[in-house]
């Protein structure tokens, strides 16, 4: 605000002041930046012609709801971007940090984050490309979106961007210190890869922190996982505290192979969720160091009313699909498995095509399409239902049908544990087709059938 008109008025008697200060709104035009290895930071940066020269500079400036920054293509900038809360934008206006003519800036930040935004509302990262210095040097994050603030953050948007060779996770969004994250986040048409950890990860500190989560185009790939620390599992894409997200369009695979901890990686996941949708996406050859996971696709724990359809599969060591609870509670519930394929998944450890551990509520698996050959490791089967080390939670209301299950040389079709059998309430096979290019094998508990007719009769399926 500024004053507009000042006018003094002096009485005939006394020394009375009196001030009229008309108040009028102040706009502030938004501005765009250019950055040039042929900028110098004394000049002011508004024109290609008068470029600053470093990303030091840009660092130094306040930015404003619909402020651009925008990086020669094609050329090299070194060091690392730092948004602090007072650059902010909003969703109407945000402030955007980019590339200039024909193609993309790299942005070279050797063992530092590539981009460090705080507590920023508004932001759209675009054209650009982020590299470290190796994820076996670096210790960082390539981009970091992260907000402490109470009541969240909101309107992020991300998209062609490539992001590589950090020590911790190519992209992540998120917050902690608070039930809010991030609200109406977008990444789209980007490359995450060659990290240390995960590729994108979208996180909170309680179940639901982010809401409207989109994800699309995003290819993750090559992200190896952290021997020997639990929870940095080289993931591709995770969506972890999210009301209302979608995942679709996007590839994850040769992911998580330096993992070792007992809950591993996955290609697309997500967990402490509600209301996600995973679909027409693409993973395959995930891997494990360790004994769990490697999956293509995950619905793991506390989420609820989710969904993954008209996705594929293939050749991943754990699960093609997985649906896993481990805690003793009644979160996991209402999710769906529909119209995907899996092709040679669970390639170790004795995983399957479709394999649900826990305590699975009110789910749906349907016209799926599974086929298994042996693996080089372990005994994979199309379908496994157990609770291995967690025997008291039980699958309760799970229907199977519609799908089409087929192994070759003597794998098995059905997997069900014995503690899975004794404790199970409502779970059901019904209208499934089986396929088996040698021995027909289905393991019911602790008891083997060779015909569908047999299982019938012996347990009431199909």
């Amino acid at each position: 605000m500024v004053f507009a008109d000042v006018k003094q008025r002096r009485g005939l008697l006394g020394s009375v002041v009196c001030a009229l200060v008309l108040w009028v709104p102040f706009s502030v035009q938004a501005a765009t930046y250019y950055v040039s290895p042929q900028g110098n930071d004394a000049w002011s940066g508004t024109s290609q012609s008068q470029p600053w020269r470093t990303i030091g500079r840009v660092n130094q400036q306040n930015l404003n709801p619909g402020d651009q920054v925008l990086f020669q293509a094609k050329q090299t900038f070194s060091g690392s971007l730092y948004l602090a809360p007072e650059d902010t934008g909003t969703l109407a206006s945000p402030v955007v940090i980019g590339s200039y003519g024909d193609g993309r800036a790299l942005i070279s930040s050797g063992t530092k984050k590539g981009l460090f935004a705080y507590n920023v509302n508004g932001l759209t990262v675009k054209d650009l490309n982020f590299v470290g210095s190796g994820s076996t040097v670096s210790t960082e994050t390539g981009v970091s979106i992260y907000t402490d603030a109470a009541d969240g953050r909101e309107g992020v948007k991300i998209y062609s961007i490539d992001v590589s060779k950090y020590g911790k996770n190519g992209i992540e969004i998120g917050g902690w210190n608070s039930t809010h994250a991030y609200r109406h986040v977008r990444v789209s048409f980007s490359d995450t890869h060659h990290n240390r950890n995960n590729g994108l990860i979208v996180y909170g500190q309680v179940p639901y922190a982010n809401e409207d989560v989109y994800v699309e185009d995003v290819d993750a790939y090559y992200n190896s996982g952290i021997p020997g620390q639990s929870g940095n599992s080289g993931s591709g894409i995770v969506l972890g505290n999210v009301r209302q997200g979608t995942v679709e369009f996007s590839k994850a695979y040769e992911n998580g192979w330096l993992c070792d901890a007992s809950e591993g990686p996955a290609g697309i996941w997500t967990y402490d969720s509600t209301e996600v949708v995973i679909q027409s996406n693409q993973s395959f050859r995930n891997r494990t160091g360790g004994p769990a996971d490697g999956d293509g696709y995950d619905l793991d724990r506390n989420v609820s009313y989710s969904t993954l359809q008209y996705n594929e599969s293939y050749e991943n060591e754990g699960a093609g699909y997985l649906m896993a609870h481990s805690p003793n509670n009644a979160n996991h519930t209402g999710n769906l498995v529909r119209n995907n394929t899996s092709r040679d998944d669970g390639r170790k450890n004795s995983y399957g095509g479709i394999v649900l551990w826990g305590r699975i509520r009110n789910a749906t698996v349907q016209d799926n399409d599974v086929t298994i050959s042996p693996a080089p490791s372990g005994k994979p089967a199309a379908v496994v239902v157990a609770n291995w080390s967690i025997p008291w939670n039980c699958v309760e209301n799970v229907l199977f049908t519609g799908n089409t299950f087929e192994t070759s040389s003597g794998g098995r079709l059905v997997n069900v544990s014995p503690s899975q059998v004794q404790c199970s309430s409502g779970l059901r096979f019904h209208g499934n087709s089986y396929y088996a290019a040698g021995s027909f094998r289905i393991l019911w508990g602790s008891k083997e059938y060779s015909s569908v007719k047999a299982w019938h009769n012996a347990t009431g399926q199909e």
